[in-house]
């Protein structure tokens, strides 16, 4: 039987909240696209536990059933509701975007019958378990207090904060599929909403998918948002990238492993982050500085973080970076040096741009693990350093909580957790 894909049910579910019309058109066509929908959850639920889990298909049964019960019109003959397609999108960004387990997939099925109030989170303790109650509960909660996007965590982020826990992620998690999934449908909203989503993103979901190291989602988030502001430049853009920036399938993971291997021989323990720069990020540095896009040298980055003391710190970049430069061309026009000098922001690295042997110019920074967590994290993680607490206990603590998540989406074990989140991507790090 066919799987139900994302694309596919977005296309339908825009179109049912455009239109007003329901899909499919048939009692007939209802019936194989309710079959079609489980049998997907289904495959997409097994691959994250085994198959034969009983548990797993016991409760997708139910929740689906219960999904379906309540989103049928009452009719004789007429067809599936908008609820159950913005509820099977929701399930799809879960688990195919977020890579979320069968835990996870059941959570998004009922989730969107308790935030229409089409079921309330009692009865689905009942009929579920204090576990997924307790997810919706707090999902429900930011639902109804939303993210302020110019001041302070929210109370309810706030709690989040307080210790890490793999439900405390989830739940942040699936804000993040939220406004994936209300990206999706944009056009179908007024303007006024369609520039709230986007402000949103941009303050909060963007930076909280890059902080998590979630480079694809973070791409796509802050791409799909300068999309939808700025259309014309956005595809002028990607023609130019088309264009002027081929690279071989892998190319950044390939380098990155050289670079690696390369420091191995030499003793140096270190992780490598890498990121290609997203189009939002090239607009802005075209507008910033003024510059063509062919003056764009950074598309390409990785990132060098590396143990060492506060005493030897710049003896031991410069000599990561006599090492790179051993190797590969650098071009020394954009050699910067903020060691011997940090940034106003307290930003320290050493950069320089060097040639692969693919020929692609490829931007390297080189860090200890004291400046990665300062470019990172900004003012909290270096007043930890200089012990003087600024911004209090609470700022570090939030920044604990995220390091913790981080951590936890790029070590998961798989099946170590009813969850079972496996997200694996390169960590993604500022722009400099």
């Amino acid at each position: 039987m066919n799987t139900i894909r994302l694309a596919q049910a977005v296309s339908l579910w825009a179109s049912s909240i455009s239109t007003a019309a329901q899909y499919p058109p048939n009692t007939s066509s209802n019936s194989s696209f309710i079959l079609q929908s489980y049998y997907t959850l289904y495959s997409l639920g097994s691959k994250a536990s085994d198959p034969h889990d009983v548990d797993y298909v016991h409760l997708l049964k139910k929740a689906f059933r219960l999904v379906i019960q309540v989103s049928q019109p009452q009719a004789a003959g007429t067809t599936l509701s908008t609820c159950f397609l913005q509820a099977l999108t929701l399930v799809l960004i879960v688990a195919e975007k977020l890579e979320l387990g069968p835990k996870a997939i059941i959570c998004a099925l009922l989730y969107s019958l308790a935030k229409e109030r089409k079921a309330c989170v009692g009865t689905i303790e009942q009929a579920f378990d204090d576990d997924i109650a307790y997810i919706l509960q707090g999902l429900l909660g930011f639902s109804e207090q939303p993210f302020a996007c110019d001041s302070k965590p929210s109370k309810r982020l706030a709690v989040i904060y307080t210790h890490f826990s793999h439900n405390h992620l989830l739940i942040l998690l699936f804000r993040l599929a939220e406004h994936i999934q209300k990206l999706y449908i944009l056009e179908v909203w007024q303007p006024e909403q369609q520039k709230q989503v986007v402000q949103e993103i941009e303050r909060m979901y963007a930076p909280l998918a890059k902080t998590l190291g979630l480079h694809k989602l973070y791409l796509e988030l802050t791409d799909s948002s300068f999309k939808a502001q700025h259309p014309t430049t956005y595809h002028q853009l990607v023609a130019q990238v088309q264009n002027n920036l081929q690279s071989p399938k892998g190319f950044l993971e390939h380098f990155a492993k050289q670079i690696h291997a390369m420091l191995q021989v030499n003793s140096i323990a270190c992780s490598i982050k890498g990121r290609t720069k997203s189009i939002a990020s090239i607009y802005n540095k075209i507008q910033d500085r003024g510059i063509l896009f062919s003056a764009i040298n950074d598309f390409y980055a990785i990132c060098i973080v590396f143990e060492s003391t506060l005493e030897d710190e710049c003896t031991d970049c410069w000599y990561l970076y006599n090492l790179i430069a051993s190797r590969y061309c650098v071009n020394r026009k954009y050699l910067r040096d903020w060691i011997s000098k940090a940034k106003d922001s307290n930003y320290e690295a050493l950069h320089l741009t060097i040639q692969s042997d693919a020929g692609l110019w490829v931007e390297v920074q080189i860090r200890t693990t004291r400046m990665n967590e300062i470019a990172e994290y900004g003012d909290a993680a270096h007043w930890k350093y200089k012990n003087q607490h600024k911004g209090g206990d609470t700022a570090w603590r939030h920044i604990s909580w995220l390091t913790q998540a981080r951590d936890y989406l790029q070590n998961n074990v798989a099946n170590s957790l009813p969850h079972n989140i496996s997200v694996i991507a390169l960590d993604m790090y500022d722009d400099r």
